[in-house]
């Protein structure tokens, strides 16, 4: 199939907006915009997150022991577009808070979810991040979409 044919067909499943994150064992935090989240299994209590093997975070996430999920709300498009750019200084205009673990959670967003790194398997370009849930946060707001290459909010 044409590789153009394939984006646009993708682009018209609207999703919400993620920030991933951890910290590297050097105590560094790491995280990136993911539209591809997904619950997997209720029980276990697995979610699911792919991460693309070109990120500058891919080494961070390939050897943490937790992540943490953080849903956006309608007026985080700053902090989507710091966490989806490479080289931006994402830390640095966001703020986190951690959970017990180490790992940042974005200050305001709709919910965080720490997962502990279950499990890991091949997508292709991607890597597939299983992570079993182990505390939630959640709270009020609408919802960022991304829909058609852009973020959207609810009507």
């Amino acid at each position: 199939m044409d590789s153009d044919l394939y984006r646009d067909f993708l682009s018209r499943f609207a999703s919400g907006v993620t920030v991933v994150t951890t910290r590297d064992g050097n105590g560094e935090p790491w995280g990136f915009t993911a539209s591809s989240f997904a619950s997997l299994s209720a029980d276990p209590q697995y979610i699911v997150v792919c991460l693309a093997r070109s990120a500058e975070c891919f080494d961070a996430f390939d050897g943490c022991g937790e992540f943490v999920v953080n849903i956006l709300h309608a007026g985080q498009q700053d902090t989507a577009m710091a966490f989806a750019t490479r080289g931006s200084d994402k830390f640095g205009t966001t703020e986190t808070t951690d959970t017990p673990g180490g790992s940042p959670v974005v200050t305001g967003s709709l919910g965080s979810l720490t997962c502990t790194r279950a499990h890991t398997i091949d997508g292709g370009d991607h890597v597939i991040l299983i992570g079993e849930a182990k505390d939630a946060v959640v709270a009020e707001g609408e919802p960022m979409l991304y829909y058609n290459r852009g973020f959207r909010a609810l009507a």
